[in-house]
């Protein structure tokens, strides 16, 4: 009959709008979580920069702040035999601030890194290049609170 005809039809347009409705909640879903994601790649090139920024400037330090800087890691190490790896490029000042430091150790091949040396003890290694530094102890501690200083709100 024409009412029954008519039912089915209210019927299947009812079924219909919430198939629309839910399709168009899904897009607005999934173009706010690309939006969110390219944020967050933007924020995370931003801090990248900021990191390679800090390793740059200590690299490009005078090199007396420099060699103060590794005499200062020398000095510190616990250890009285081990050998000093100067990272590339790095080797006369890391001789001159293993003199300074009136350490004994003595000078290794070099290593890849930007500043700073790998010191290696018969029983324990110590990474002392500037850009592990960074990556490892200052980018872990820091990474969300130069985040929140960025990125707050």
């Amino acid at each position: 009959s024409a009412v029954d005809a008519e039912a089915t039809n209210a019927a299947i347009e009812k079924k219909g709008e919430g198939k629309i409705s839910q399709l168009h909640k899904k897009v607005e879903n999934l173009a706010r979580h690309e939006q969110k994601t390219r944020t967050l790649q933007v924020k995370r090139g931003i801090l990248d920069k900021a990191f390679t920024k800090a390793k740059d400037d200590i690299m490009n330090l005078p090199d007396q702040q420099k060699k103060d800087i590794l005499v200062n890691m020398i000095t510190h190490i616990d250890s009285s035999k081990g050998v000093i790896h100067p990272t590339q490029g790095e080797e006369k000042i890391i001789e001159s601030a293993l003199k300074d430091s009136k350490k004994s150790f003595t000078i290794g091949k070099s290593v890849p890194g930007k500043g700073g040396f790998l010191f290696v003890a018969p029983t324990s290694e110590i990474d002392f290049r500037f850009d592990v530094i960074i990556e490892r102890e200052l980018l872990k501690k820091m990474e969300s609170e130069v985040s929140q200083l960025l990125f707050a709100a």
